[in-house]
């Protein structure tokens, strides 16, 4: 971490870690050194709920290795995960919120001495998969998630101190990165994080999945954004979508980030994502679909755009208030779209290009143009991105 900020200038530096530790959790040793008593590892039968009650208060609880209970909806999606390591073998658990305390303290505290800013915390939801026998999905769900937020916000706020808003909240942000966790027992108890990962993976080796990442995030950020700030995942300046993704990003208020290779990079394209001093403009809101495009099928019906709006707020200072202005993308998303019964990117027909499509952009397309103080009958101005011109 100090070569990378001293001798390359990197400025923060975030580390991965799954909410339970690893993907298969903690191990026995690892167990036997936080809660100080022999552990024996208790393997749960797929229906039967077998371990004992848990006392969350207490210490000196054994881990416990469990197996998840997939949904009938998850295993729809992701049929592969009926016989991977964690179904098969089980995870190892702790069930005692002291000693979660001392996990996270131990898992924490090292990588701040070492320099490290803050965490992406993954496999969030997969904790939840696995309560049988332990309280149950959603009780699990609530001991890790309030105790690593405890811990996190000790470990990696951004200012040393909390700051609070008129109506006393703690705004004090928090260099943490929420991910795989879309399920409600994960949403509902984040307390001072407050970024999720709205989408799945950036994946460059699989060419017709790009589309659909724009779709998911686009439509998924419609419910994330009134809890956390969505996040749409890094992407790859070179690759042959990136201007796509770079789109996306702009037009998101999401975090930008790139997963380039050293010297990999395509500089035109990244000095339009960023300020000279390289700070990232992001808009004031989440990027959302418009309303003529909610309920359309923008991947398979051949002839609708994608609309994603967002709006830019700023003090004027000669009116003395807050005002701003509207911002529109229009992609073109056409071809693709996931198939539940194929389990996968289905590709209407690869032989065919994609067709272009019609989309009329309209200032009560952003949604901030038609009510409260903002609301306005014009006139508007229209610039356009790529074209460079006013309308």
């Amino acid at each position: 971490v100090s070569t990378l900020k001293n001798d390359l200038g990197v400025k923060r530096v975030l580390c991965w870690h799954a909410l339970h530790g690893y993907w298969r959790g903690v191990s026995p040793f690892l167990a036997n050194t936080i809660t100080h008593q022999p552990v024996g590892n208790v393997m749960l039968d797929r229906n039967t709920s077998s371990t004992p009650p848990i006392n969350t208060e207490r210490s000196a609880v054994s881990p416990s290795d469990s197996i998840p209970e997939h949904s009938e909806h998850l295993l729809r999606v992701e049929p592969i995960i009926s016989w991977d390591s964690v179904s098969l073998f089980g995870v190892g658990l702790l069930s005692s919120r002291a000693d979660l305390r001392t996990f996270y303290q131990r898992l924490h505290s090292p990588l701040k001495d070492a320099g490290v800013d803050g965490v992406k915390i993954d496999v969030q939801s997969g904790v939840a998969a696995v309560g049988g026998g332990s309280g149950g999905g959603p009780h699990l769900a609530d001991l890790y998630t309030e105790t690593m937020e405890n811990s996190v916000k000790q470990h990696f706020a951004s200012t040393s101190t909390a700051v609070m808003n008129q109506n006393n909240v703690d705004n004090e942000a928090i260099n943490c990165i929420n991910c795989m966790s879309h399920s409600t027992e994960n949403i509902y108890r984040y307390k001072h994080t407050s970024i999720i990962r709205a989408s799945d993976d950036f994946y460059p080796s699989r060419p017709y999945s790009h589309t659909v990442h724009l779709i998911n995030v686009a439509y998924n950020s419609l419910f994330l954004r009134e809890v956390c700030l969505p996040d749409w995942d890094m992407f790859q300046s070179l690759h042959p979508s990136a201007s796509l993704h770079a789109a996306a990003r702009a037009i998101g208020g999401c975090p930008v980030y790139v997963s380039d290779k050293p010297g990999n990079h395509d500089p035109e394209l990244l000095k339009k994502l960023v300020f000279k001093d390289g700070s990232v403009p992001r808009a004031s809101q989440s990027g959302v679909p418009t309303r003529d495009c909610l309920f359309s099928n923008v991947g398979e019906d051949g002839v609708t755009a994608l609309k994603v709006f967002n709006w830019n707020s700023y003090k004027n200072r000669d009116l003395g208030k807050v005002v701003g202005s509207g911002v529109i993308a229009a992609f073109n998303v056409q071809g693709v779209m996931w198939d539940f019964e194929r389990r996968k990117n289905h590709v209407q027909d690869p032989s065919k290009p994609i067709l272009p499509v019609d989309a009329t952009i309209r200032p009560r397309d952003v949604e901030s143009f038609n009510n409260g103080e903002n609301a306005a009958k014009g006139p508007f101005i229209a610039y356009g991105c790529q074209s460079r011109t006013f309308r």
